[in-house]
């Protein structure tokens, strides 16, 4: 990754605004509705994401903001389907980068612009009755869910994310119905190419993909033991898990 200076010539959107980055933002933001009602940079997000993982087949779109009331900002979910070369789907998050994340203050990179993205196998049933699935709590529209309430908790908390971080939901046991994972690690992806990690825009600015990888109960209380997840991402890594999610998976411990 390259660095990212800020300051007068820089053209970014935090100092195109004159700010610095910090929480309070986030807050100004959000108050004046500063979102536009589809994601800003979603057609750089599309051409990137189409370079490794092929042609979207399937949008899905929600809003964003729901935990806040009404809001006109919204992230949309877009499918890949799998290729020859990529026996997987590939989900990827738009709108989540529309608001800067708050990180420290960091001299070398610039951490504020983030998307999510999923892997599954490819015998996953992704469709357009992904919108009946959802409300009948039928078994494939859990990963929407799940990538819909991170954007929400990640910005309503004014945190940020990065890899080797975790985030888990205390008000509910497991992420979907007969999955078993209750919690996440946000992981490089293990099966798109590092090119993949980072879309650099036109000004500065400069987002980062990271990749939704669940875990179960005994693997996130060994991370938090640990103080640091990475002797957790070794033990994955030796029991041959990768960001394509595979319910019913062995625990790596």
């Amino acid at each position: 990754m390259r660095k990212t200076k800020h300051g007068p010539d820089c053209d970014c959107d935090l100092c195109h605004l004159g700010r610095a980055m910090d929480a309070s933002i986030i807050t100004g933001m959000l108050n004046m509705s500063l979102l536009a009602a589809e994601p800003r940079h979603e057609g750089e997000v599309l051409d990137h994401v189409s370079r490794f993982a092929g042609e979207c087949k399937l949008v899905f779109t929600d809003d964003l903001m729901r935990a806040f009331g009404p809001r006109d900002g919204r992230v949309n979910i877009h499918f890949f389907p799998p290729g020859p070369s990529r026996p997987f789907w590939t989900l990827v998050t738009a709108g989540l980068s529309d608001l800067p994340l708050c990180p420290p203050t960091n001299d070398q990179f610039d951490l504020a612009w983030a998307e999510l993205a999923m892997c599954f196998p490819a015998e996953w049933r992704f469709g357009p009755d992904l919108v009946q699935d959802r409300w009948d709590g039928g078994p494939w529209y859990w990963p929407v869910k799940l990538m819909l309430d991170l954007a929400v908790i990640i910005h309503a908390e004014g945190n940020w994310i990065w890899y080797g971080h975790t985030s888990e939901f205390e008000d509910q046991p497991t992420l979907g119905d007969g999955v078993g994972f209750s919690s996440v690690i946000f992981r490089e992806s293990d099966v798109l190419p590092e090119e993949f990690q980072e879309l650099a825009l036109p000004g500065g600015k400069k987002i980062h993909f990271l990749s939704v990888v669940p875990l179960y109960p005994d693997e996130i209380r060994f991370a938090r033991a640990k103080g640091h997840p990475r002797e957790l991402e070794e033990r994955m890594e030796k029991a041959g898990v990768t960001d394509v999610v595979r319910i019913g998976r062995p625990s790596c411990l």
